[in-house]
Protein backbone atom coordinates (compact mmCIF):
# COMPACT_ATOMS: atom_id res chain seq x y z
CA UNK A 1 0.00 0.00 0.00
CA UNK A 2 1.44 3.61 -0.61
CA UNK A 3 0.70 6.82 1.07
CA UNK A 4 1.79 10.53 0.49
CA UNK A 5 3.49 10.90 3.17
CA UNK A 6 5.24 14.16 2.68
CA UNK A 7 9.22 13.91 3.10
CA UNK A 8 12.50 15.45 3.73
CA UNK A 9 15.32 13.94 2.72
CA UNK A 10 18.90 14.55 4.37
CA UNK A 11 21.77 15.45 1.47
CA UNK A 12 24.51 13.07 2.57
CA UNK A 13 23.20 9.99 3.25
CA UNK A 14 20.06 9.88 1.63
CA UNK A 15 17.67 9.65 4.88
CA UNK A 16 14.15 10.73 4.98
CA UNK A 17 13.28 13.13 7.88
CA UNK A 18 8.67 13.66 7.45
CA UNK A 19 7.71 16.90 7.37
CA UNK A 20 3.55 16.06 7.66
CA UNK A 21 1.70 13.70 10.16
CA UNK A 22 1.29 10.75 8.88
CA UNK A 23 -2.26 9.79 6.91
CA UNK A 24 -4.38 6.90 7.08
CA UNK A 25 -2.80 3.88 6.83
CA UNK A 26 -3.48 -0.15 7.53
CA UNK A 27 -4.50 -0.38 10.83
CA UNK A 28 -1.52 -2.43 11.72
CA UNK A 29 0.78 0.33 10.47
CA UNK A 30 -1.17 3.03 11.86
CA UNK A 31 -1.20 1.52 15.41
CA UNK A 32 2.54 0.81 15.24
CA UNK A 33 3.73 4.57 14.28
CA UNK A 34 0.56 6.28 16.83
CA UNK A 35 2.62 4.29 20.63
CA UNK A 36 5.19 4.94 21.58
CA UNK A 37 8.31 2.76 21.45
CA UNK A 38 8.67 0.24 24.47
CA UNK A 39 12.11 1.05 26.40
CA UNK A 40 13.85 -1.92 28.41
CA UNK A 41 16.50 -0.41 30.64
CA UNK A 42 18.87 -2.16 32.83
CA UNK A 43 20.05 1.14 34.64
CA UNK A 44 19.45 4.79 35.14
CA UNK A 45 22.12 5.66 33.19
CA UNK A 46 23.41 3.90 29.88
CA UNK A 47 26.72 5.15 28.12
CA UNK A 48 27.02 3.96 24.37
CA UNK A 49 30.28 4.40 22.70
CA UNK A 50 30.14 6.46 19.93
CA UNK A 51 32.59 6.77 16.46
CA UNK A 52 32.51 10.63 15.39
CA UNK A 53 34.22 9.97 10.84
CA UNK A 54 33.48 12.71 8.45
CA UNK A 55 31.18 13.94 10.78
CA UNK A 56 28.41 11.70 10.87
CA UNK A 57 28.10 9.25 14.12
CA UNK A 58 28.41 5.88 14.47
CA UNK A 59 27.07 3.24 17.02
CA UNK A 60 26.77 -0.69 17.14
CA UNK A 61 23.38 -1.80 17.73
CA UNK A 62 21.63 -5.25 17.15
CA UNK A 63 18.05 -5.39 15.40
CA UNK A 64 16.16 -8.49 16.68
CA UNK A 65 19.38 -10.06 17.66
CA UNK A 66 21.57 -9.12 14.71
CA UNK A 67 24.60 -7.18 15.43
CA UNK A 68 25.92 -4.11 13.00
CA UNK A 69 27.09 -1.55 13.05
CA UNK A 70 24.43 2.02 12.41
CA UNK A 71 24.94 5.76 12.14
CA UNK A 72 23.04 7.88 14.69
CA UNK A 73 20.50 10.22 13.31
CA UNK A 74 18.66 12.43 15.12
CA UNK A 75 17.03 13.89 11.85
CA UNK A 76 15.90 10.76 10.39
CA UNK A 77 13.56 8.05 11.23
CA UNK A 78 14.83 4.66 11.53
CA UNK A 79 16.40 2.90 8.08
CA UNK A 80 17.44 -0.87 7.49
CA UNK A 81 19.53 -1.83 5.19
CA UNK A 82 17.60 -3.75 2.44
CA UNK A 83 20.01 -6.62 3.08
CA UNK A 84 19.55 -6.55 7.07
CA UNK A 85 15.92 -6.42 6.75
CA UNK A 86 15.66 -9.51 3.84
CA UNK A 87 17.88 -11.53 6.24
CA UNK A 88 15.82 -10.91 9.43
CA UNK A 89 12.45 -11.48 7.21
CA UNK A 90 10.78 -8.37 8.64
CA UNK A 91 6.55 -8.25 7.52
CA UNK A 92 6.24 -5.26 5.35
CA UNK A 93 3.61 -2.96 6.77
CA UNK A 94 3.46 -0.08 4.45
CA UNK A 95 5.03 1.62 1.70
CA UNK A 96 6.07 5.40 1.81
CA UNK A 97 6.56 7.65 -1.69
CA UNK A 98 8.34 11.29 -1.28
CA UNK A 99 10.39 13.21 -2.76
CA UNK A 100 13.87 13.86 -1.21
CA UNK A 101 15.87 16.88 -0.69
CA UNK A 102 16.87 17.09 -4.27
CA UNK A 103 12.96 16.85 -5.52
CA UNK A 104 13.93 12.93 -6.76
CA UNK A 105 10.35 10.36 -6.00
CA UNK A 106 11.42 7.91 -3.54
CA UNK A 107 9.69 5.05 -2.09
CA UNK A 108 10.21 2.84 0.81
CA UNK A 109 9.15 0.29 3.04
CA UNK A 110 7.49 0.31 6.58
CA UNK A 111 8.57 -2.74 8.51
CA UNK A 112 8.65 -3.47 12.68
CA UNK A 113 11.76 -4.44 14.77
CA UNK A 114 10.54 -6.44 17.41
CA UNK A 115 13.68 -5.37 19.65
CA UNK A 116 16.56 -2.91 18.90
CA UNK A 117 19.23 -2.80 21.47
CA UNK A 118 21.51 0.00 21.81
CA UNK A 119 24.33 -1.03 24.59
CA UNK A 120 22.08 -2.18 27.71
CA UNK A 121 19.20 -0.44 26.68
CA UNK A 122 16.77 -2.39 24.56
CA UNK A 123 13.62 -0.43 22.46
CA UNK A 124 10.48 -2.71 21.99
CA UNK A 125 8.63 -2.58 18.64
CA UNK A 126 10.34 0.61 16.78
CA UNK A 127 8.90 0.98 12.97
CA UNK A 128 11.42 1.18 10.67
CA UNK A 129 11.42 2.10 6.70
CA UNK A 130 13.56 0.02 4.25
CA UNK A 131 16.07 1.26 2.21
CA UNK A 132 18.16 -0.27 -0.72
CA UNK A 133 21.76 1.50 0.15
CA UNK A 134 23.92 0.11 -2.25
CA UNK A 135 21.84 1.77 -5.13
CA UNK A 136 23.59 5.00 -3.97
CA UNK A 137 26.70 5.50 -4.52
CA UNK A 138 28.09 6.78 -1.04
CA UNK A 139 25.43 4.80 0.99
CA UNK A 140 26.97 1.56 -0.24
CA UNK A 141 30.50 2.26 1.47
CA UNK A 142 29.66 4.12 4.00
CA UNK A 143 26.18 2.82 5.73
CA UNK A 144 26.05 -1.01 7.24
CA UNK A 145 23.42 -2.06 8.86
CA UNK A 146 21.44 1.30 8.12
CA UNK A 147 20.11 4.23 10.48
CA UNK A 148 19.24 4.63 13.64
CA UNK A 149 16.95 7.84 13.47
CA UNK A 150 14.54 9.53 16.51
CA UNK A 151 11.52 7.33 17.12
CA UNK A 152 13.47 6.26 20.02
CA UNK A 153 14.09 9.32 21.57
CA UNK A 154 11.12 10.11 23.54
CA UNK A 155 11.02 8.79 27.03
CA UNK A 156 15.02 9.14 27.81
CA UNK A 157 17.65 12.38 28.47
CA UNK A 158 20.02 11.90 25.46
CA UNK A 159 23.33 13.67 25.77
CA UNK A 160 25.58 13.79 23.04
CA UNK A 161 29.51 14.26 23.72
CA UNK A 162 31.77 13.55 20.96
CA UNK A 163 34.46 15.01 22.88
CA UNK A 164 33.88 11.59 24.89
CA UNK A 165 33.13 9.55 22.18
CA UNK A 166 29.60 8.51 23.71
CA UNK A 167 25.67 8.61 24.04
CA UNK A 168 24.80 8.70 27.85
CA UNK A 169 21.07 7.91 27.89
CA UNK A 170 19.20 8.50 31.18
CA UNK A 171 15.96 7.67 32.50
CA UNK A 172 13.58 10.12 33.18
CA UNK A 173 13.85 12.25 36.81
CA UNK A 174 17.85 10.80 36.98
CA UNK A 175 19.95 13.28 38.33
CA UNK A 176 21.94 15.88 36.33
CA UNK A 177 25.57 16.90 35.71
CA UNK A 178 26.59 19.51 37.92
CA UNK A 179 28.13 21.86 34.68
CA UNK A 180 27.04 25.45 33.39
CA UNK A 181 24.48 25.34 31.10
CA UNK A 182 25.61 27.75 27.79
CA UNK A 183 22.65 28.08 25.91
CA UNK A 184 18.91 26.10 25.97
CA UNK A 185 15.94 25.90 23.93
CA UNK A 186 12.38 24.40 24.11
CA UNK A 187 11.98 20.99 22.34
CA UNK A 188 9.31 20.54 19.86
CA UNK A 189 8.21 16.74 19.28
CA UNK A 190 5.37 16.65 16.81
CA UNK A 191 4.82 13.03 16.79
CA UNK A 192 6.00 10.65 14.29
CA UNK A 193 9.48 9.87 13.82
CA UNK A 194 9.49 12.64 16.84
CA UNK A 195 12.49 14.56 15.46
CA UNK A 196 14.07 16.95 18.04
CA UNK A 197 12.73 20.76 16.24
CA UNK A 198 13.99 23.29 18.16
CA UNK A 199 13.21 27.82 18.66
CA UNK A 200 15.83 29.65 17.55
CA UNK A 201 16.49 33.23 16.18
CA UNK A 202 18.96 35.11 14.00
CA UNK A 203 17.97 39.10 13.39
CA UNK A 204 14.74 39.59 13.64
CA UNK A 205 13.46 36.02 12.32
CA UNK A 206 12.15 33.65 15.41
CA UNK A 207 12.25 30.24 13.23
CA UNK A 208 12.36 26.68 14.19
CA UNK A 209 15.39 24.31 13.47
CA UNK A 210 16.01 20.58 12.86
CA UNK A 211 18.45 19.45 15.38
CA UNK A 212 20.16 16.87 12.68
CA UNK A 213 23.14 14.68 13.53
CA UNK A 214 23.04 13.54 9.81
CA UNK A 215 23.73 17.06 8.73
CA UNK A 216 27.92 17.25 9.06
CA UNK A 217 28.02 20.70 9.14
CA UNK A 218 27.18 23.57 12.16
CA UNK A 219 24.21 25.39 10.83
CA UNK A 220 22.25 25.34 7.21
CA UNK A 221 19.90 27.94 6.45
CA UNK A 222 16.64 27.86 4.64
CA UNK A 223 17.12 29.98 1.84
CA UNK A 224 14.60 32.22 2.66
CA UNK A 225 15.32 32.70 5.80
CA UNK A 226 18.74 33.76 4.73
CA UNK A 227 17.11 36.34 2.41
CA UNK A 228 15.67 38.28 5.12
CA UNK A 229 17.50 41.86 5.41
CA UNK A 230 17.58 41.05 8.81
CA UNK A 231 19.11 37.82 8.95
CA UNK A 232 21.65 39.29 5.91
CA UNK A 233 23.05 42.01 8.30
CA UNK A 234 24.13 39.07 10.57
CA UNK A 235 26.29 37.41 8.38
CA UNK A 236 29.83 38.48 8.66
CA UNK A 237 30.19 40.61 5.04
CA UNK A 238 33.61 39.07 3.99
CA UNK A 239 32.76 35.58 4.60
CA UNK A 240 29.78 35.27 1.82
CA UNK A 241 30.99 32.94 -1.03
CA UNK A 242 28.68 31.82 -3.92
CA UNK A 243 28.92 28.83 -6.28
CA UNK A 244 27.21 26.51 -7.92
CA UNK A 245 26.55 22.65 -7.60
CA UNK A 246 24.94 19.73 -6.27
CA UNK A 247 23.58 20.74 -2.31
CA UNK A 248 24.51 16.94 -1.76
CA UNK A 249 23.40 13.07 -2.35
CA UNK A 250 19.94 12.17 -1.78
CA UNK A 251 18.48 9.18 -1.62
CA UNK A 252 17.57 9.60 -5.33
CA UNK A 253 21.12 10.75 -6.40
CA UNK A 254 22.88 14.40 -6.24
CA UNK A 255 19.83 16.40 -7.69
CA UNK A 256 19.91 19.41 -10.03
CA UNK A 257 22.54 21.55 -9.75
CA UNK A 258 21.64 25.13 -7.59
CA UNK A 259 23.46 28.18 -6.60
CA UNK A 260 25.37 27.71 -3.39
CA UNK A 261 25.92 30.35 -0.76
CA UNK A 262 27.77 29.65 2.42
CA UNK A 263 28.94 32.52 5.28
CA UNK A 264 29.87 32.74 8.72
CA UNK A 265 27.56 34.39 11.40
CA UNK A 266 27.54 34.95 15.11
CA UNK A 267 23.80 36.11 15.10
CA UNK A 268 22.33 33.01 15.52
CA UNK A 269 20.90 32.60 19.36
CA UNK A 270 19.14 29.49 21.39
CA UNK A 271 16.56 31.08 24.56
CA UNK A 272 18.12 35.01 23.91
CA UNK A 273 22.06 33.43 23.87
CA UNK A 274 23.88 33.54 20.64
CA UNK A 275 26.05 30.96 20.26
CA UNK A 276 28.95 32.28 18.64
CA UNK A 277 30.20 32.56 15.91
CA UNK A 278 29.03 29.14 13.14
CA UNK A 279 29.94 28.26 9.68
CA UNK A 280 26.60 27.94 7.64
CA UNK A 281 25.37 27.21 4.28
CA UNK A 282 22.05 27.96 2.60
CA UNK A 283 19.54 24.91 2.26
CA UNK A 284 17.02 24.53 -0.68
CA UNK A 285 14.17 23.43 1.28
CA UNK A 286 13.25 23.81 5.12
CA UNK A 287 13.38 23.92 7.94
CA UNK A 288 16.59 24.72 8.92
CA UNK A 289 19.58 22.58 10.22
CA UNK A 290 21.69 22.89 13.26
CA UNK A 291 24.08 20.05 12.82
CA UNK A 292 26.63 17.50 13.75
CA UNK A 293 29.29 19.99 13.60
CA UNK A 294 27.96 21.76 16.92
CA UNK A 295 29.27 19.15 18.72
CA UNK A 296 32.78 20.05 18.17
CA UNK A 297 32.06 22.90 20.33
CA UNK A 298 29.26 21.53 22.71
CA UNK A 299 28.02 18.69 24.65
CA UNK A 300 24.21 18.33 23.26
CA UNK A 301 21.70 17.32 25.22
CA UNK A 302 17.90 16.21 23.88
CA UNK A 303 16.15 15.97 26.87
CA UNK A 304 12.30 14.34 25.84
CA UNK A 305 11.22 13.97 29.77
CA UNK A 306 11.44 18.08 30.04
CA UNK A 307 11.01 19.15 26.22
CA UNK A 308 14.30 21.11 26.48
CA UNK A 309 17.43 21.12 23.87
CA UNK A 310 20.89 22.22 25.97
CA UNK A 311 23.95 22.87 25.32
CA UNK A 312 27.23 22.98 27.31
CA UNK A 313 30.51 23.99 26.32
CA UNK A 314 33.11 21.70 25.67
CA UNK A 315 36.65 21.70 27.74
CA UNK A 316 38.21 21.54 24.29
CA UNK A 317 36.95 22.24 21.21
CA UNK A 318 37.59 21.26 18.19
CA UNK A 319 40.10 22.97 15.77
CA UNK A 320 38.45 25.24 13.47
CA UNK A 321 38.84 23.57 9.69
CA UNK A 322 39.57 25.49 6.35
CA UNK A 323 36.66 25.98 3.57
CA UNK A 324 37.53 24.06 0.92
CA UNK A 325 36.57 25.94 -2.76
CA UNK A 326 35.17 22.87 -4.55
CA UNK A 327 34.39 19.68 -3.77
CA UNK A 328 34.29 16.43 -5.05
CA UNK A 329 31.23 13.35 -5.08
CA UNK A 330 30.30 10.23 -6.77
CA UNK A 331 27.85 10.61 -9.98
CA UNK A 332 26.82 7.21 -11.59
CA UNK A 333 30.20 5.61 -10.68
CA UNK A 334 32.29 8.42 -11.41
CA UNK A 335 34.11 10.94 -9.28
CA UNK A 336 33.17 14.30 -10.15
CA UNK A 337 33.91 18.16 -9.00
CA UNK A 338 30.62 17.92 -7.44
CA UNK A 339 30.95 21.89 -6.29
CA UNK A 340 32.90 25.12 -6.97
CA UNK A 341 32.79 28.49 -5.86
CA UNK A 342 33.87 31.72 -6.92
CA UNK A 343 37.34 33.06 -6.34
CA UNK A 344 37.97 29.97 -4.95
CA UNK A 345 41.70 28.87 -5.43
CA UNK A 346 40.21 25.48 -7.41
CA UNK A 347 37.99 28.15 -9.94
CA UNK A 348 41.01 29.96 -10.61
CA UNK A 349 43.07 26.90 -11.36
CA UNK A 350 40.60 26.27 -14.06
CA UNK A 351 38.66 23.23 -12.65
CA UNK A 352 34.93 23.60 -14.25
CA UNK A 353 31.66 21.72 -12.48
CA UNK A 354 31.06 18.30 -13.43
CA UNK A 355 34.93 18.29 -14.94
CA UNK A 356 35.13 13.96 -14.69
CA UNK A 357 38.17 13.18 -12.21
CA UNK A 358 40.20 10.33 -13.08
CA UNK A 359 42.58 10.64 -10.61
CA UNK A 360 43.28 12.50 -7.15
CA UNK A 361 47.33 12.64 -6.48
CA UNK A 362 47.78 10.11 -8.84
CA UNK A 363 45.84 7.42 -7.15
CA UNK A 364 43.22 6.65 -10.04
CA UNK A 365 38.96 7.39 -9.73
CA UNK A 366 38.10 5.67 -12.57
CA UNK A 367 37.70 2.02 -13.80
CA UNK A 368 37.05 0.58 -10.34
CA UNK A 369 34.76 -1.92 -8.83
CA UNK A 370 32.44 -1.60 -6.40
CA UNK A 371 35.10 -2.71 -3.41
CA UNK A 372 37.91 -0.33 -4.93
CA UNK A 373 35.39 2.41 -5.02
CA UNK A 374 34.82 2.47 -1.87
CA UNK A 375 38.23 2.35 -0.27
CA UNK A 376 38.64 5.03 -2.54
CA UNK A 377 35.70 6.80 -0.63
CA UNK A 378 37.19 6.34 2.64
CA UNK A 379 40.80 7.49 1.30
CA UNK A 380 38.91 10.59 0.36
CA UNK A 381 37.10 11.46 3.44
CA UNK A 382 40.31 10.85 5.22
CA UNK A 383 42.60 12.55 3.48
CA UNK A 384 40.60 15.44 2.98
CA UNK A 385 42.65 15.99 -0.53
CA UNK A 386 40.35 19.34 -1.09
CA UNK A 387 41.59 21.04 2.17
CA UNK A 388 45.12 20.02 0.93
CA UNK A 389 47.37 21.46 -2.27
CA UNK A 390 46.25 18.52 -4.81
CA UNK A 391 47.17 17.15 -8.23
CA UNK A 392 43.87 16.53 -10.36
CA UNK A 393 43.50 14.74 -13.43
CA UNK A 394 40.75 15.56 -15.28
CA UNK A 395 38.27 14.53 -18.86
CA UNK A 396 36.75 17.35 -19.95
CA UNK A 397 35.55 17.08 -24.00
CA UNK A 398 37.46 14.29 -24.59
CA UNK A 399 40.57 15.49 -23.50
CA UNK A 400 42.57 14.53 -20.64
CA UNK A 401 44.09 17.58 -18.53
CA UNK A 402 46.04 18.26 -14.64
CA UNK A 403 45.20 20.70 -12.50
CA UNK A 404 47.21 21.39 -9.52
CA UNK A 405 45.11 22.71 -6.97
CA UNK A 406 46.65 24.74 -4.47
CA UNK A 407 45.08 24.67 -0.77
CA UNK A 408 42.83 27.67 0.37
CA UNK A 409 39.44 28.16 0.86
CA UNK A 410 36.85 30.87 -1.16
CA UNK A 411 36.93 33.38 1.39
Amino acid sequence: MRSNLRALICACTGLVVFSAPVPAQPSQLQELLSQPVGIERSAARVDVPMEVRFGKLFIQAQVNGVPREFIFDTGSPTILSRELADSLELEVLGENTGRDANGTEVSMLFVRVARLEIGELAFIDVPALVFDFSSNDTGRCVIDGGVIGSEILPGSRWRLDAQAAQISVFAPGTSRVEEALFASSYLHDFGYPHAPIVDYSVGEVRDRALFDTGSAGELSLFSRVLEDGSVRRQLAGDSITRGHGYEGESAGGLGPVRELVRFRTDGVALGGQALGRLDGVARASPPSLLGAGLLGRFNVTLDYTTSRFELVERDQPDAMGSTPGYGLAFSDGQLIVSQLYAGSAAADSGLQLNDHVLAVNERATHGLDPQQRCELLDWMLEAQPTRSDARLRILRNGEERVFDVPAGDAD
